[in-house]
């Protein structure tokens, strides 16, 4: 018997562990029921645990009970608080005047703000850090002197031992640093894009040895940001190490490169899913299945835990395999303006060079005269055939030969859009557009994704597949 009431009570407390709540409640100032709501989220290890749209009283306020079991930043109304899964905290919410989202930083720097409950200098922590930050962006932000690196090098010790005087909390701790150390990382970052001349010696760089890559910081982080921090360490990293911090590549979204730095460095799930996924998957919309995202891809199957990450990636990869380098162009057959069929098999022994594009597309327009200059400059030369190929949609057909009469092309232009019955821009993987493809005599791809027809990179790549 004492056995069995003994299992009760253990059941007991264990339900009650499981079932703790995180008490919100609090009021924006100047508001109403009419008033807009706000968004709450809330992320850990694995991505987001917590997205939520609130919406407020007659009287502007709310009130939210979270079934929480641990500790975790969460985001209010866009501003950043600690918060712990047996506590009731309330929050006064500065005043909003329109409904637009509202940065943290514009929030945070509010004397409005407020949070009352038994750790609320814990909980407001990480917003402190902001305001901080925000308070040196507004005084140094157009700086490019050397008074710069004095105050920000001040700031970073004065907030290391505010983070230790508010908390004996080791996970706020670190996750107070890591922000602190990724605000810092930013800021020098900015500064360095103005003061183009200047050239800091290596105390400025510092800050990067501080910052622990699989850090739990990243879960205090929303999505968008967990890109932008990985994304801004890496540019400072690469100009310390000699980069032109003016070279494109070490900010490229797209960057192979970068993408298989970070699966070498960083182990943290949620850089896994929220940048170097997102990262693959814009590589390939860009670049498409290229040798340098084919290793990258194979590296990340290694690295990358969760398998709903790898499910999307392989997914993504599978979508530009048909169309990838050294494939065999997928066939289509295709009409002209005057509905006659054209086949891409029947143009077997002669280099292809693709144009897709749509009447509506800015970027097209702004590229198309010069891939036609280059259908003119190879017009004798048997061996290549210059095909441009429409998506405009099948309600635009007009639309689409009227333009080809304005603007006098005649040659072997075709029209794909979706529902015509065929599988080009599946097949092919048009996501975006304009888009050029090169094909060589055999039928395979040499590019799927070739630089635009007005850059000077385009015509050496004809220039190379017709010797």
């Amino acid at each position: 018997m004492r056995i069995y009431c003994l299992l009760l009570i253990i059941a007991f407390l264990c339900f009650v562990f499981e079932a703790e709540a995180l008490t919100i409640k609090g009021k924006r100032i100047g508001a109403n029921g009419k008033s807009a709501g706000f968004f709450i989220d809330a992320y850990d290890a694995k991505g987001p645990v917590l997205q939520k749209s609130i919406e407020l009283d007659e009287t502007g306020s709310f009130n939210l009970e979270i079934d929480a079991k641990k500790p975790l930043v969460y985001w209010i109304s866009n501003i950043p608080f600690y918060l712990y899964p047996d506590e009731t905290v309330e929050i006064t919410l500065p005043e909003q005047k329109n409904g637009a989202m509202v940065s943290s930083d514009a929030l945070t720097a509010s004397n409005e703000l407020a949070v009352a409950g038994k750790r609320s200098k814990e909980n407001f922590l990480i917003a402190e850090l902001y305001i901080r930050w925000t308070d040196f962006s507004k005084k140094y932000g157009g700086d490019t002197s050397s008074i710069f690196f004095k105050a920000i090098e001040s700031l970073d010790k004065e907030n290391k031992v505010y983070i230790l005087k508010t908390t004996r909390d080791k996970d706020l701790q670190e996750i107070a640093s890591f922000l602190n150390d990724m605000r810092s990382v930013e800021s020098r970052l900015r500064y360095l894009a103005r003061a183009k001349s200047v050239k800091p010696d290596d105390a400025f760089y510092r800050v990067l040895d501080r910052v622990n890559l699989n850090s739990i910081g990243w879960n205090g982080l929303k999505q968008i940001a967990v890109r932008g921090g990985a994304a801004n360490y890496y540019k400072l990293m690469q100009i310390r190490a000699g980069a032109d911090r003016n070279d494109y590549a070490i900010a490229d979204n797209a960057s192979a490169k970068r993408i298989t730095w970070l699966l070498n460095h960083v182990s943290n799930e949620r850089v896994m899913s929220a940048e170097v996924a997102q990262a693959i998957i814009y590589h390939l919309s860009i670049l498409g299945l290229d040798d340098e995202i084919r290793q990258a891809i194979v590296l990340a199957r290694t690295k990358i835990t969760d398998p709903k990450v790898i499910e999307t990636i392989n997914a993504e990869e599978q979508k530009y395999l048909a169309a990838a380098a050294r494939m065999t162009a997928p066939d289509f057959e295709l009409p002209d303006a005057a509905g006659k069929m054209h086949k891409l098999a029947d143009l077997r022994g002669k280099i292809v060079a693709i144009d897709v594009w749509a009447t509506w597309c800015v970027p097209c327009m702004q590229s198309l005269p010069k891939f036609l200059a280059l259908r003119e400059k190879y017009k004798n030369n048997t061996n290549i055939v210059f095909m441009s190929i429409s998506i405009d949609e099948e309600k635009s057909r007009t639309k689409w030969t009227d333009f080809l009469k304005t603007k006098g092309m005649n040659g072997l232009d075709l029209y794909a859009p979706k529902g015509l019955s065929n599988n080009f821009q599946t097949d092919y993987a048009i996501t975006g557009i304009p888009r050029y493809i090169l094909i060589d005599k055999n039928g395979k791809v040499i590019v799927s994704h070739a630089p635009s027809a007005s850059t000077d990179e385009y015509e050496p790549l004809i220039k190379a597949a017709l010797k």
